[in-house]
């Protein structure tokens, strides 16, 4: 008996871990969230949302599975928005983010399309505003820093000419060395802004300029080699070329993927719009059938989580109930989620007993870093940028008109890297520049966690690639 539930325990365990992969659930302009899902370009099969790219040479390098077609919603930003991506290992269960065995570089795509909902994912066009690989000073790779809340922010480039985008965040884990693994969606965005930038440097994905099997930078032995060798991969990271006032409009005005009126109940990129009215027995009845209607598409629509579902379900019971048929009952009540704002994330009480982090620890190479901000962790540019210098300190970005304000500049997070001030403090490091006018582009930030924990061998560098050599082994290991 003994023997049957020991390769039981150890079979259940590599399962578990199996599924350990990731995907961002929830995304905030600014520090506020325009509900789960929403403007997203993800897989319209659950059970993949969360699963690797690991064809390099797939379309679905560009945004992911069934990337190419685009969703009904387009999210307004302003210019130089600060944009914070969540990730989740279970989309219906938010809190465990990221496996801490999927160690490797994190990078911001963009780009410029004429339709953000029409245009295709793939092909030429991309261009690179952040990248952050591996942080030689705490020793960490970008992804382990967002083991305990899950989030990176980047900030969007003010110069950038107003208009419709693709915003791509990628996760490329490492941890199996002959199959890196790419985590990509895309977000469909309008920015107003009154920059005129249009980036020229781009590269098309998937190509082998982006991304090639068999080079270092995708085979990089992570569990035996320095970190701070790892060669980098993609284009430059784009520079602004000057300065733009950041409240300034375009004058553009956002022509598809609006947020449709009459929504009662919004989920992704789909909402429930109320019945008419109605004061008649056949009429009630067929306002039932409409609600009913709606709530079998609000399942269907909802790949993320549906249980918001069940509330339209119970509108629907209540039409013509106890022969009361004039309505529909709570007319025009909005019943959807209230979209989450970004608040700090802390460790568990047990970590933060055993583990301490000190300011020197997690301030970045630039010597001249104000100490305030040792909260924050900003990263240079990939190896191929050749021009940079330190960043200049910015004001908070203005208020998104539909999702809310930044966060207050006069406060700052420890645990979620957010805040307004802290991004618009963090100085990139000092590199050789080549034009005084060329500023190196805000880096991404992520709120830098205690040290991990001491890993456990062999179970926490385990994943589904492995799973069946590591089973047979323990099988073998118990017989005798």
């Amino acid at each position: 008996m003994h023997f049957s539930i020991t390769i039981a325990a150890v079979v259940a365990g590599m399962l578990a871990l199996a599924q350990a992969h990731t995907a961002p659930t929830f995304f905030y302009v600014n520090g506020q969230s325009p509900g789960r899902g929403t403007c997203m370009r993800i897989s319209h099969d659950g059970s993949t949302v969360v699963s690797p790219i690991t064809d390099l040479t797939s379309t679905d390098m560009a945004c992911g599975r069934n990337g190419n077609e685009g969703v009904a919603r387009v999210c307004p930003v302003p210019a130089g928005a600060e944009i914070t991506f969540e990730w989740d290992i279970k989309l219906d269960k938010p809190g465990l983010h990221i496996d801490d065995s999927h160690k490797g570089p994190c990078s911001f795509m963009m780009k410029k399309v004429e339709s953000a909902i029409n245009t295709t994912a793939s092909g030429d066009g991309w261009f690179r505003i952040a990248y952050v690989d591996y942080d030689p000073t705490a020793k960490q790779w970008c992804t382990e820093k967002m083991f305990y809340d899950g989030r990176i922010t980047v900030k969007l480039p003010e110069d950038l000419a107003g208009g419709n985008y693709l915003l791509r965040p990628e996760l490329l884990a490492l941890h199996t060395q002959t199959q890196p693994q790419f985590y990509v969606h895309c977000l469909q965005l309008f920015i107003d802004s009154a920059g005129t930038a249009v980036p020229t440097e781009t590269v098309a994905i998937p190509s082998d300029a982006y991304a090639k099997q068999g080079t270092t930078a995708m085979n990089f032995g992570i569990w035996d080699k320095d970190g701070s060798t790892y060669p980098g991969y993609g284009p430059a990271t784009y520079r602004s070329t000057g300065s733009v006032d950041a409240k300034a409009k375009s004058g553009l005005t956002q022509t598809e993927g609006v947020m449709p009126t009459g929504c009662i109940l919004r989920t992704g990129n789909w909402c429930a719009t109320e019945m008419p009215k109605y004061s008649t027995e056949s009429a009630c009845w067929e306002s039932v059938k409409s609600c009913w209607s709606q709530a079998n598409t609000c399942f269907s629509q909802s790949v993320l989580d549906n249980s918001i579902c069940f509330k339209l379900q119970d509108k629907c019971r209540k039409f013509c109930a106890n022969g009361n048929f004039n309505g529909p009952p709570d007319y025009m009540v909005d019943i959807s989620e209230t979209p989450p704002t970004l608040n700090p994330v802390k460790p568990p009480l047990q970590d933060l007993n055993k583990r301490t982090t000190s300011a020197s620890s997690v301030q970045q190479a630039n010597p001249n870093a104000a100490p305030a901000v040792a909260v924050a962790v900003a990263v240079a540019a990939p190896p191929s940028s050749t021009s940079s210098s330190s960043a200049p300190a910015s004001s908070a970005a203005p208020p998104v008109e539909r999702y809310g304000a930044p966060a207050s500049s006069s406060s700052s997070s420890s645990s979620s890297g957010s805040s307004s001030s802290a991004v618009a403090s963090v100085a990139a490091p000092q590199q050789t520049s080549t034009s005084a006018a060329t500023s190196a582009p805000p880096a991404p930030t992520l709120a830098p966690p205690p040290p991990p924990p001491p890993q456990a061998p062999m179970m926490t560098s385990i994943c589904s690639e492995s799973i069946t050599d590591w089973v047979t082994e323990v099988i073998t290991v118990t017989v005798n």
